[in-house]
C-alpha cells in the first residue's frame, strides 16, 4: 500500500502518462491510487447505482487535499443515454458506447480494431483528457 502512496517517485522522469486501473471498490489500492492521481476517470452508465457511487467517490476525493480531478466518463452507453448524462457535473464529452466488439475483445484478450467505432470512442477520450491536462488542468 505505501508504495502506491509514493507512485510517482517509482517512477523515472520522462513519462507523461501513468495509468492505474484499481478495483470498483473504495478500498487501499483505490484510495492509492487517488491520492497519486492528478486524474481519476470513473465510468459511469445510466443506472443510479453508478451515479451514486460516483457521488461517493465525489466526496472521498473532496475530502483530499491537493485533490485530484475527478472526470466522470459515460460508459456503455446508448447516445440518448450519454446526453442525459451530460448533465452530471464532471462528466467528459466523450463517452464508450455499449458495443458488442469491447466485450468480445476483452473476452478474447484482443485489442480493438482501430477502424472499429469503439476503438474511435477511447481515442477521442483519451485526447480530451489529455488535452485538458496539457492546459494547465489538473
Amino acid at each position: 500500500p505505501n508504495a502506491l502512496l509514493s507512485v510517482k517517485s517509482l517512477f523515472p522522469v520522462g513519462y507523461d502518462f501513468i495509468i492505474i486501473d484499481t478495483a470498483p471498490a473504495l478500498d487501499w489500492s483505490t484510495f492509492a491510487g487517488i491520492y497519486a492521481a492528478d486524474i481519476v476517470l470513473s465510468p459511469v452508465n445510466f443506472s443510479r447505482w453508478t451515479i451514486q457511487a460516483a457521488r461517493l467517490l465525489s466526496d472521498e476525493i473532496s475530502q483530499i487535499q491537493q485533490a485530484p480531478e475527478l472526470k466522470l466518463v459515460p460508459s456503455i452507453v446508448t447516445e440518448k443515454e450519454k446526453e442525459s448524462l451530460l448533465n452530471f457535473p464532471g462528466i467528459t464529452k466523450a463517452a464508450i458506447h455499449k458495443s458488442a466488439a469491447i466485450r468480445t475483445a476483452s473476452n478474447k484478450a484482443q485489442r480493438l480494431k482501430d477502424s472499429q467505432k469503439s476503438f474511435l470512442d477511447f481515442e477521442e477520450l483519451a485526447d480530451e483528457i489529455i488535452k485538458g491536462a496539457g492546459n494547465g488542468d489538473k
